[in-house]
């Protein structure tokens, strides 16, 4: 198996927001809350929850803040998942990340929610990758339903023996404000307050002070 031991994964600022060209400013990123947490990768159950039906349908290796999963046999059931609680109805949002594929067939990403009757559906169209030499960026976006539910990221290596998926740190971020640190400037966070600041020409009340300050 080959050991992306120097594959280099998302370099992050405060939250895990990319700072690569054509990402968003030091300053724009520490205003983004990372939704899965600043934990680096340790091993695959402290990220997600593996899956290796049997047992020899795939190997995992965990290095340098690097998950990889490489395909070792045909069939089964070899994935990774994490169940995403708390986000907030009725919102955008962007699962992130740096993702590689070698070897042959297409890796897949997606993420699902859970719908009324206690089953699973996907909340968007699953991404497709295939090995192309380099990393590649993952982008999904999707909206949260009228009522809070769970949300579940599903990541899949290729089927057939020998391909490999490669996995960075993936982030989750409201869409709004992802696009407004990225320099979109018809995009405008608002903050919620748990209590609205007193109109008496003073700017001294913790809603002034703990709203994070936005030019442009």
């Amino acid at each position: 198996m080959t050991r992306h031991s120097t594959l280099h994964a998302l370099t992050v600022f405060a939250f895990g927001v990319t700072l690569a060209a054509g990402s968003p400013s030091a300053r724009a990123a520490g205003m983004l809350a990372n939704m899965l947490g600043k934990a680096e990768l340790k091993t695959p159950a402290g990220w997600g929850t593996p899956v290796n039906i049997p047992e020899d349908t795939g190997e995992f290796l965990v290095a340098n803040g690097v998950l990889t999963m490489a395909r070792k046999r045909p069939a089964g059931d070899f994935k990774i998942y994490r169940v995403v609680t708390g986000l907030a109805p009725d919102t955008d949002y962007c699962l992130r990340g740096d993702v590689r594929v070698e070897g042959p067939g297409t890796a897949k990403i997606g993420v699902m929610r859970q719908t009324e009757n206690a089953g699973w559906a996907w909340a968007a169209p699953v991404c497709e990758f295939t090995a192309a030499g380099t990393r590649q960026t993952a982008e999904i976006r999707f909206r949260t339903p009228p009522q809070k539910v769970p949300f579940c990221l599903q990541l899949y290596p290729p089927a057939e023996v020998g391909g490999e998926l490669s996995l960075g740190r993936l982030s989750v971020f409201t869409d709004a404000a992802l696009r407004q640190a990225f320099g979109d400037e018809n995009v405008y966070p608002c903050h919620a307050l748990d209590l609205a600041p007193k109109v008496d020409g003073l700017l001294d009340d913790p809603a002034w002070r703990l709203t994070p300050e936005v030019t442009g």
